[in-house]
């Protein structure tokens, strides 16, 4: 990591919302998505997401869920 990257103190205030495909919500909070959806591993794709910042600022991008067996 580089010396600009985030602390775990910093990130810990930051809130996270993440929908699928479908504009459905899978997570919110500020405690990171561990890849769940109503208690089972959420389905492999794309989901959207959006940070946001204490400064008020935001960001949003995409994360892929894939499945390894």
């Amino acid at each position: 990591l580089s010396s600009s990257a985030p602390g775990k103190e910093e990130r810990a205030n930051w809130y996270i919302i993440i929908f699928n495909r479908y504009g459905q919500k899978v997570y919110e909070g500020n405690c990171g998505w561990d890849g769940t959806y109503k208690g089972k591993t959420a389905l492999p794709g794309t989901y959207y997401y959006t940070i946001k910042f204490p400064n008020g600022e935001s960001h949003d991008g995409t994360v892929e869920v894939s499945r390894q067996d």
